[in-house]
């Protein structure tokens, strides 16, 4: 029978956690479902709430070290975990009945594969707000300048998995889903959904939410011009260099070599953007070509 694994890091959930491991409990799964909890320091309840819960739950205790280190030691733990499918998770989300069973589809292939989706965004009573379908598309040069998926709709295979590479420096990624994301456009297969089966709350506790319309767009632009980021694309991009050495074809690593070539020249961006605008979109390619 299959087996599916929820891989899940809670920190201070206790606000929305029962209603997201409800809606986990209850999938309509093709097989087995348990859930690989790591906790991230909580002083909230969470993890005695969790280790109440039953055998299907497995919690590690962590300390405080943020939701990108966290959901990369959660990777690396499932790695020794028996599963075919593994499934990324927020604390604060609630799924469809058939989220698991709808990525299952996709993945029945023996090939490395990764699924994603679109995003139902919901306010903190689960109110809708409107849908979000990732600009631009999946190809590797796109992956270089956005990230085409959010972690929480990620559910990928055992084949994925075991070939997937890890960051040497964690810290120069910019989120773990967009690592997942960079890999996949490298050697696996991709499914991108444009229907989601997840209702994404949007509220103040959120350490990544997803903001839209003009003022959202100038808080950007002016947040770009301001603030210089902790972890740019092209430290993430050199992370992706060294840990992807045997995997990238000629092609790939002409690519990403050009792509790093450009971080210190807005002339040289502002070229590979126009080369690839129609992967990325206008606003995209803007962006980048301005700031990097």
């Amino acid at each position: 029978m299959p087996k599916v694994l929820v891989l899940l890091s809670t920190w201070n959930g206790m606000n929305f956690l029962e209603e997201q491991i409800k809606s986990l409990l209850t999938q309509d799964v093709d097989g087995d479902l348990s859930i690989l909890v790591r906790d991230d320091g909580s002083t909230d309840g969470t993890v005695e709430y969790l280790r109440g819960i039953g055998p299907r739950v497995k919690v590690i205790e962590g300390r405080n070290i943020g939701p990108r280190a966290s959901f990369f030691d959660l990777l690396r733990q499932a790695q020794s975990e028996d599963a075919d499918i593994y499934a990324l998770c927020d604390q604060d989300d609630v799924w469809h009945p058939n989220k698991i069973r709808r990525a299952q589809a996709k993945l029945a292939s023996r090939r490395p594969a990764l699924y994603a989706s679109a995003l139902a965004l919901v306010d903190e009573a689960l109110v809708p707000i409107r849908t979000y379908v990732h600009p631009g598309d999946r190809s590797f040069v796109a992956t270089l300048m956005c990230n085409y998926v959010t972690g929480c709709t990620c559910v990928f295979n055992r084949s994925f998995l075991e070939q997937l590479p890890f960051p040497e420096d964690p810290e120069k990624v910019i989120m773990h889903d967009w690592w997942l994301a960079s890999i996949a456009t490298i050697n696996a297969d991709i499914h991108y959904d444009p229907e989601s089966l997840i209702a994404y709350r949007q509220h103040a506790s959120n350490h990544v939410g997803i903001k839209s319309g003009v003022a959202a767009t100038l808080a950007k632009i002016r947040k770009a011009i301001t603030d210089r980021p902790k972890v740019t694309r092209f430290d993430h991009a050199r992370q992706l260099l060294t840990a992807t050495q045997g995997q990238l074809d000629p092609g790939q690593r002409r690519t990403l070599e050009r792509f790093l070539a450009s971080e210190h020249s807005r002339f040289r961006r502002s070229l590979f953007a126009l080369q690839h605008v129609s992967a990325i979109g206008l606003q995209g390619a803007m962006r980048f070509a301005a700031f990097g």
